[in-house]
């Protein structure tokens, strides 16, 4: 499995985590929805959690198909330290520091 570390404990961990934000991001937006009614700032928050919530779901996804935990750049594993602080993550530290340096795409 291309799996961060292929520890199933520790993926079944993460999914469970990633599903809950999921969950959570759902019901904030659900909520934001209702109250808007135009408030941009409200509306700018809507967006920034839409944005989170398809992070969270890429992530099941990559899961799914056994990508997760795998670099999207040079398809190294991407640490367990960067997928515990941020379980969405893309890149492993080399590439993610690649991109903000302005070397790639980001």
């Amino acid at each position: 499995m291309g799996e961060a570390g292929g520890d199933y404990g520790w993926l079944v961990g993460q999914r469970r985590r990633l599903e809950r934000e999921r969950a959570e991001l759902r019901a904030s937006l659900r909520r934001i929805g209702e109250a808007a009614g135009g408030d941009a700032p409200l509306t700018r928050l809507a967006q920034r959690l839409h944005a989170r919530l398809s992070a969270a779901s890429l992530a099941l996804t990559r899961m799914d198909h056994g990508r997760y935990g795998r670099c999207e750049r040079c398809k190294r594993a991407v640490e367990r330290e960067v997928l515990a602080a941020r379980p969405t993550a893309r890149y492993c530290r080399a590439c993610s520091q690649r991109g903000r340096e302005g070397d790639d795409d980001g």
